[in-house]
């Protein structure tokens, strides 16, 4: 029986024997990541500061009032650029510039809203995991999003299933598949002839 050990920064050690881990996958995900950073409107934040915590309990705080004027003008416009950034990311593989400009105009329109999260939720990162479970479940993408919306970070994190996570990689190799069939290019790869 082959053992296996494996020591984690927090002091942790996964254990596999022969082969099967003991730790689950889901217990894994469930530990903080190496940085979690944490504002004024997520659980356990603090009005006016971002914590940073790390994976082996340490953290830094800053204090957006000891941040001069001019850095936390700063501060802003690269908080909108990320934001809106964000959610024309996942447009740029396919080079879907209509998604992508929808997307932006969309979180745009969002941020003159009190509403923080519709405009990323809709276009963003999840876009494939919505699509995937509207695949499994046979639904409509619009519906799925909205139920993803109405539901807590916890609850989102039972989503992560095996089978949504193949269907999320297939979408994937479909899109990857999309842009190398769009390809007329030869394929040239140095060291190859």
């Amino acid at each position: 029986m082959v053992q296996v050990m494996h020591h984690l920064g927090n002091g942790d050690q996964l254990q596999y024997h022969g082969g099967r881990m003991k730790n689950s996958i889901d217990e894994l995900e469930a530990r903080l990541p190496f940085l979690k950073k944490v504002t004024e409107w997520d659980k356990g934040g603090v009005k006016g500061q971002v914590q940073f915590l790390f994976g082996n309990g340490t953290k830094q705080v800053c204090k957006i009032a000891d941040c001069s004027k001019s850095n936390q003008e700063r501060a802003k416009a690269h908080g909108i650029s990320q934001k809106v950034g964000d959610s024309a990311a996942g447009f740029s593989k396919t080079l879907n510039y209509a998604g992508a400009f929808e997307a932006v105009g969309s979180v745009i329109e969002q941020l003159g809203t009190e509403d923080w999260n519709s405009g990323r939720d809709a276009f963003g990162g999840i876009a494939d995991l919505i699509q995937a479970v509207a695949n499994i479940k046979g639904r409509a993408v619009e519906d799925v999003a909205k139920a993803y919306d109405a539901i807590s970070v916890e609850e989102r994190k039972t989503w992560l299933k095996p089978a949504v996570r193949a269907e999320v990689l297939a979408i994937r190799a479909a899109r990857a598949q999309d842009v190398a069939d769009a390809d007329t290019t030869e394929l040239e790869i140095a060291g190859f002839e």
